[in-house]
Parts: C-alpha cells; structure tokens; sequence
C-alpha cells in the first residue's frame, strides 16, 4: 500500500531503531584473503555465499548428481537419455569447486578468532551504518521480500514525514562480538548515546 504524508501531522518523536541479534548488515572494510571484498556486504550476501546459481534451474543439485556418477559409473546417462559429455562433467565440478571455495572465503571473514573476541588477521568487518544497515539482509528485487528487517517500518515512516539522519535513524551493531569490544572497539554505545542527544536536542 502507498502512503501519503500529511503536512499538517508532522512527527514529532525521534526513532531510532536498535535491531536485534544477528539483524545488522555487515560490510568487509578491509581483507587480505579477498582485497576485492573490501566495501561489500558480507552480512548477509547470498553469491558470497556461493549460492548465486542455486535458484537458476537447480545447478547444484545438478551437479551433485553428476559429481556422484562421475567417479562412479561413467555410463551415466541423464534423464532425456543422452550420454553425459566429460567436458560438461568437469565444468559442473569446477562450477562446484567455485562454490565451495566462495563458501570457505565467506566463513574466514565471518568467524572470530580463538579468543571469541578479535577478527582474524588481516579482515576488518563492520556493522553498514544507518537505516541502511537495517532495512533488508539482503537487499535486491528478488532477495528483499525475503530477508526483511526493518525495511517495511522504514518506509512506512518515511512517508508520514520521518527524515533519514534527521529524526529517523538506526544504531546497527556486529553482532558478532560481545558488548565489551563493541565498546573498546567501536564506540559504540558512546555513539548511540550521542545520537540520542542530537535527535532530541
């Protein structure tokens, strides 16, 4: 539904929206396992998952098939009869293998360290600032309806008179690490507060 903005009801009531447990976005600022990560969203991004062909016709599951009868049984046949060409065997493989690998990236950038507390070396993580980082896990035209946080409410805001920045904002967090480092760290907290102060001043 489309919603109109009344000029004679102006909001007067600051929001900000602190989301909960594993609901911010996260972005790579720094990596020296994939430099070319770095400004992308890792939280949560479905093709650095390696997912990006998972919908597109059933690739995978494809290739599981055909990974099984690869090594197994080289008279494999698919359903319509004809012979399974080994150039197409290996190319489903080497797409496999691709995913595998995007997979394992996308966990080195995620996990923490042994300590449970500091990233990895060399990968810099952090929570996408402002509503930006709480609207959708996975913004896109196919994705968004899907991965919905606060996307919906925002808009909704918006279009009785709320201003992004201005009387409309977001404290989004990495929820990876406790509150302690997001502190030391981060600031977080210290922030959050000042924003407060400056939405209501």
């Amino acid at each position: 539904p489309k919603f109109k903005a009344q000029s004679h009801n102006e909001p007067k009531t600051p929001v900000l929206i602190i989301p909960g447990f594993m609901s911010s976005g996260l972005t790579v600022q720094k990596s020296s396992i994939v430099p070319s990560w770095k400004g992308k969203r890792l939280w949560l991004n479905l093709s650095s998952l390696g997912f990006h062909s998972l919908h597109v016709g059933g690739a995978l599951r494809r290739n599981e098939e055909i990974r099984s009868t690869r090594f197994f049984n080289a008279d494999a046949k698919r359903k319509d009869g004809e012979i399974v060409e080994d150039a197409s065997m290996e190319e489903m493989h080497q797409q496999y293998l691709k995913q595998v690998e995007c997979k394992s990236q996308w966990v080195e950038h995620m996990r923490l360290d042994l300590d449970m507390m500091s990233e990895r070396k060399g990968v810099e993580v952090r929570p996408i600032p402002g509503t930006a980082g709480v609207d959708y896990l996975a913004p896109g035209a196919l994705t968004e309806s899907m991965s919905y946080v606060f996307g919906p409410v925002l808009k909704l805001l918006k279009a009785v008179g709320y201003k992004d920045g201005v009387n409309l904002d977001a404290a989004p967090y990495d929820w990876r690490v406790p509150p302690s480092v997001l502190e030391s760290r981060d600031k977080y907290f210290t922030t959050t507060m000042s924003t407060i102060e400056r939405m209501y001043e």
